[in-house]
């Protein structure tokens, strides 16, 4: 019988495929003299004993070449898509778009601008920001106890009425029955937001309206508050003394004032604003490359990956040793293109760029002109990660072998020896268990 350790498993070695294999020959053998020396083995078993734990060794190798095999196709699909990633952002005509000067005031997002159009500046100040109907309870001491019963009560919103009733346990403190009913509202989905403020001892339960501005949309009323039949509006508020309205927001544009129900807001040309706090910034308008930024930050961080994974096992593999000679080369060969690129390497290998690096390289061409072109180091990359992706298990060939594998160069001596043998009965698998 003949195993190939290196057949039947994503090119590479599967043990448990041949784990069996090994048990089958096993138990096919002749199933006499286990012991017949004066114990388990004798002393004219020990070609066996050798030939177990060569075969030992050569499965445990076989494992760490599957495992880094695996690890290594890993890592070059993941570099060869971060590369397509680049391409692609480099592909792409830099656009310009807009920046808020004070993002405590209002953050700013735009539609593409060529680079060419030329847009001066918004300066842009913030009165009064946008806010929804808001509807407090009287502040309860939080720790006495609210009453046993169900409470009831009635909210309209849009229009519609909605009842809740909720269980409140005779042991309920006020804190407790109000979380009950911020509970009950939320769960309801209908447009409010419902919370329980502690503060000092006491506990208010206060109603916000998803919707904010002047207008109807956000408006709701709380009433018929009672608990087991006996009106508590009294005792938990909620009612237009404890209402505050929904305002507007109110911002100005150059000087030009505007109003809107949402914090949301267009200023024009295709610029548009979420209102954040009160106070005066400026909009500007620059080179978009956040894009480019990332996909070349999503590179480094493969690249190094994948360099690290070769450094760390060029010792035990040939093929790693070889590819983390063709990396050290390819880079380094193109260091000028690099740095002109605004890429660093440092002695071990790794690479690294900071956003200012970045910017020069795009501006400069660098980057363009690293990954761009058919004849770029980018592009030898890819050609390099394509050899290893198609045949990962070729450059996992171990840099030591065992002496199983240099004398045999293969088991079939090993399963010769012992089908002439005359070896008991191993259908268990208990010795092969332990040792694989």
């Amino acid at each position: 019988m003949y195993i190939n350790p290196y057949n039947g498993y994503n090119n590479g070695y599967n043990p448990y495929q041949d784990k069996s294999a090994v048990y089958n020959s096993l138990f096919n053998t002749k199933k006499s003299a286990f012991g017949n020396s004066g114990g388990l083995f004798g002393a004219k078993d020990s070609g066996f004993l050798s030939s177990i734990v060569d075969f030992q060794a050569g499965v445990q190798m076989n494992k760490e070449r599957l495992m880094f095999a695996n690890s290594l196709s890993s890592a070059a699909h993941t570099l060869r898509s971060t590369l397509s990633g680049l391409n692609a952002a480099l592909s792409r005509p830099i656009m310009q778009t807009a920046l808020s000067g004070d993002k405590d005031v209002l953050t700013a997002s735009s539609a593409p601008i060529a680079q060419a159009v030329k847009r001066n500046p918004l300066n842009v100040s913030v009165e009064q920001l946008a806010t929804g109907q808001k509807t407090s309870s009287l502040a309860l001491t939080g720790s006495e106890t609210f009453g046993k019963g169900t409470l009831a009560f009635d909210i309209t919103a849009g229009g519609k009425t909605k009842s809740f009733s909720v269980d409140i346990g005779e042991n309920d403190s006020n804190s407790t029955a109000l979380g009950k009913m911020a509970l009950a509202i939320n769960d309801a989905k209908i447009g409010l937001d419902a919370r329980v403020v502690n503060s000092k001892g006491k506990s208010t339960l206060v109603v916000e309206s998803q919707k904010t501005g002047e207008g109807d949309a956000g408006k709701f009323e709380i009433s018929n508050l009672k608990l087991d039949g006996e009106d508590k509006t009294a005792l938990i508020g909620l009612g237009a003394d404890q209402t505050e309205k929904g305002k507007d927001a109110v911002y100005s544009v150059d000087g030009q004032e505007y109003t809107s129900d949402s914090n949301k807001v267009s200023l024009g040309g295709g610029v548009s604003a979420v209102l954040k706090g009160t106070g005066e910034t400026q909009i500007s308008f620059a080179k978009d490359t956040s894009a480019v930024v990332a996909a070349v930050d999503n590179f480094i961080k493969a690249y190094n990956g994948l360099n690290s994974l070769v450094e760390e096992n060029a010792d035990k593999f040939k093929g790693a040793a070889a590819l983390n000679r063709d990396l050290d080369k390819l880079m380094s060969d193109s260091w000028r293109t690099l740095g002109y690129a605004g890429i660093s390497m440092d002695s071990k290998g790794a690479l690294s760029a900071s956003p200012e690096s970045i910017e020069k390289g795009i501006s400069e061409g660098g980057l363009k002109s690293m990954f761009g072109d058919y004849v770029s180091t980018g592009n030898q990359l890819s050609q390099k990660l394509g050899k290893v992706i198609s045949n990962p298990s070729s450059f996992a060939v171990q840099t030591n072998q065992f002496k199983f594998y240099s004398s045999a160069g293969s088991y079939s001596s090993f399963f010769s020896m012992l089908n002439g043998s005359a070896y008991g009965d191993l259908s268990s698998g208990s010795l092969f268990d332990a040792m694989l």
